[in-house]
């Protein structure tokens, strides 16, 4: 079952805290995982982040185009992050 979570007082994530969701593995995760994996909601700060990471180099981003015409936004880390970042 999903929890709400509050919009409000909802502070834009580090970078760090981001990328500490893939740890070793490496797999695609859409905004609501990442979210979910933070404890946060899928917020506008959230989002602005995951896309300013996606925007350094740091994650690749597909874009899947669904029936209902909607898109689903999925990240995975990029190798500038993997040759870049130290470990968790």
């Amino acid at each position: 079952m999903n929890a709400q979570r509050s919009l409000f007082h909802d502070s834009a994530p580090t970078f760090d805290e981001i990328m500490s969701v893939w740890g070793e593995r490496h797999e695609w995760l859409s905004r609501s995982a990442i979210a979910d994996h933070l404890g946060r909601a899928k917020s506008p700060a959230l989002i602005a982040s995951i896309e300013m990471l996606v925007l350094s180099g740091y994650l690749s981003k597909r874009v899947i185009d669904l029936p209902n015409k909607a898109s689903y936004f999925q990240y995975d880390v990029a190798q500038k992050w993997m040759d870049q970042a130290p470990p968790f």
